[in-house]
């Protein structure tokens, strides 16, 4: 991949507009990252428009398995994303994390309950993501936004959820937890 054609030119192509650029819009690069993946973690909406248009694989996955959408709701890029899932971009597709030695299976809905984004998970609950889905360790988004004291989003997904028992439980238990950690 010619390095001024990499996915890394984003800006590049911003100024000049994609059309000119005249890039190869399936190329990936070394991470198997396409022009796309690095629009969306940008922010990059106009281009992400370009690129699709111009037919750029919507759900094309990097080395770890993230998608575009992925890379545009691990970075809150909010307008993206929505765009991205106007295009059918696929809400449930997962992700391949690791953590030390651990490895995990996580989807866009898993990392914006983990951030505490609330419009993003309604955005990405409009679009149908799974609310219900596990991750590798039996993990909800709701259980991530419970670790990570996201009290506005662990309602919502209580709410719309079939884990409404379930997360009044983890959530007295991690009041107690909490409480007797700060004495």
């Amino acid at each position: 991949m010619d390095n001024s054609k990499s996915p890394h030119c984003a800006k590049k192509c911003d100024q000049q507009n994609t059309i000119k650029c005249r890039i190869n819009i399936k190329e990936k690069d070394n991470n198997w990252r396409t022009y796309l993946h690095n629009a969306a973690s940008h922010g990059r909406l106009e281009i992400c428009e370009d690129l699709i248009d111009k037919g750029a694989d919507i759900d094309a996955q990097d080395y770890a398995s993230r998608t575009p959408l992925f890379y545009a709701v691990r970075h809150q890029h909010l307008e993206v994303a929505e765009h991205l899932l106007k295009k059918d971009a696929n809400p449930n597709l997962g992700t391949v994390e690791t953590e030390y030695t651990q490895v995990y299976k996580i989807t866009s809905l898993h990392v914006a309950a983990f951030l505490g984004n609330l419009k993003m998970c309604k955005v990405l609950i409009k679009y149908g993501a799974n609310k219900d889905a596990k991750d590798s360790l039996s993990k909800k988004p709701v259980d991530y936004a419970i670790e990570n004291s996201h009290a506005v989003v662990v309602k919502y997904l209580s709410k719309i959820s079939n884990s409404a028992p379930y997360t009044k439980f983890k959530m007295k238990i991690f009041k107690i937890w909490n409480s007797k950690s700060k004495l």
